[in-house]
């Protein structure tokens, strides 16, 4: 069993986590169902060996469930193919509210100006966020694998 939660963590941190900074979301779940599949033999020869009637045996389960759980977590957060498209269109979406408001004109030209200006900094904000946090696994903010919490 030991064995196969160290082949596990290999393969999260060796294979997975690299597909997962390139937006690879297939091949990140296919690593993992590789992976799980490998856990999950050992813990079914375990049982049959009769694991299954020790005090820790209980333990032991929940905590592979909670691992695979945060599997589940962890590749959720994978931006999927469509997400540059969103991200344009948001992009798209705000430009012409920023042109609609300077379109339109009223009287008070200075204060209008301020207000497109106010505008675009928000907007500006916003897009950066929205770039930044549709894949927790690149950029600047970017979540690297965490060598010592991992089983």
């Amino acid at each position: 069993m030991v064995e196969a939660m160290n082949e596990y963590r290999t393969i999260v941190v060796d294979q997975q986590w690299p597909l997962m900074e390139r937006g690879d979301s297939r091949g990140a779940f296919e690593v993992q169902t590789m992976a799980s599949t490998i856990v999950g033999a050992s813990l079914g020869e375990a049982q049959d060996m009769g694991a299954a009637d020790t005090p820790n045996w209980d333990i032991l389960a929940t905590s592979v469930d909670e691992m695979f759980t945060s599997a589940t977590d962890r590749l959720g957060d994978v931006p999927r193919q469509h997400s540059a498209n969103l991200v344009f269109t948001a992009l798209m979406l705000g430009i012409v509210s920023l042109a609609m408001t300077a379109i339109f004109q009223p009287a008070r030209l200075g204060m209008n100006i301020v207000l497109i200006g106010i505008m675009a900094a928000v907007y500006g904000i916003l897009f950066y966020l929205v770039v930044e946090l549709s894949n927790p696994f690149q950029g600047s903010g970017a979540l690297t694998p965490l060598l010592n919490s991992l089983p």
